[in-house]
């Protein structure tokens, strides 16, 4: 089959296009026939080496959104045909990927393969975050880092959908694509300190760290609370401040994909495509290079 590895870490010139056997599957796995894969910023800093040691080459790559080929001998809930989408760790950048049964959902007739693609790593990683563990109620405030960020895109989206009061950063040029979405105060961190703006909110999702972070507890107001999706937060900070604080991890989630494609289907919520190309190693670098460098103002989708 058709693949792309990652032959070393570093910058974006470091994939080779290759021809490798087509993986197996286990008992509990599907195979699926990739329609198209997205660029991630996961999958950029893996490549750059920022995500821990591997054995390389490899074909890394976490989007996934094809047709059901082989179907595992444990598994009940997709059969051969079947639209699905999951987020692997590694692998997505090849022809053919095994996925988990679990990890795995349907994609709805209404919802297209680059659609479901652009949306099944970071859409779900923003769905896990508002639904499951902020629930940020009618009324209510958060504010959500890089809005024009996959993440925090459809963070805002979904946490305007459940009523609350939304301040994002973002570059005063997207302001408009931002407040476009409803109740939202954009706020432009090329010009302003986001603690002079927001204060005593009942939320925070945190796709940044660092500084943003610590600084980003600080505006919590007592009894509020603060997702992060980069690092650990100052766990002795948020007690001293009488704040929640957590990091979490996206776990894949076919009940969290079946919610979200049927909030993309009926027009709910929208992700943001900013390319649509071939799947092949110049588009897949150019791809890389762009997220990278932060050019991009939404998902970089390749199909087969």
């Amino acid at each position: 089959m058709q693949a792309i590895q990652l032959k070393e870490f570093g910058d974006e010139n470091q994939f080779v296009a290759v021809e490798v056997a087509q993986p197996a599957i286990t008992s509990k796995q599907v195979l699926v026939k990739q329609e198209a894969t997205a660029i991630d910023p996961y999958d950029v800093k893996f490549a750059q080496g920022l995500m821990g040691a591997a054995d390389l080459p490899l074909i890394e790559g976490s989007s996934v959104a094809g047709i059901v080929v082989e179907v595992g001998a444990e598994v009940t809930n997709f059969k051969v045909g079947d639209r699905v989408a999951a987020s692997p760790h590694l692998k997505s950048y090849a022809e053919y990927v095994p996925v988990g049964r679990k990890s795995s959902g349907l994609i709805p007739a209404n919802v297209s393969f680059t659609q479901a693609a652009a949306t099944v790593l970071s859409g779900q990683t923003a769905y896990q975050a508002i639904e499951d563990h902020l629930q940020p109620q009618a009324g209510e405030s958060i504010l959500i880092h890089a809005g024009m960020g996959s993440v925090g895109n459809m963070a805002i989206q979904l946490a305007l959908l459940r009523g609350a009061k939304v301040y994002t950063t973002a570059s005063s040029k997207n302001a408009d694509k931002l407040t476009v979405l409803g109740d939202v105060t954009v706020i432009d961190y090329h010009t302003s300190d986001f603690t002079t703006v927001v204060h005593d909110v009942d939320y925070v999702l945190d796709t940044l760290g660092a500084q943003t972070m610590n600084d980003s507890l600080k505006v919590l107001k007592r009894g509020g609370k603060l997702v992060s999706l980069v690092g650990e937060p100052d766990a002795a900070l948020a007690e001293t401040l009488g704040v929640e604080a957590e990091h979490i991890h996206m776990q894949g989630s076919g009940e969290s994909l079946a919610e979200l494609f049927d909030l993309l289907g009926s027009g709910k919520v929208h992700v943001n495509i900013e390319r649509e190309v071939p799947f092949n190693v110049a588009n897949l670098e150019e791809g890389h290079r762009l997220s990278a460098t932060g050019h991009l103002d939404g998902k970089y989708v390749l199909t087969f």
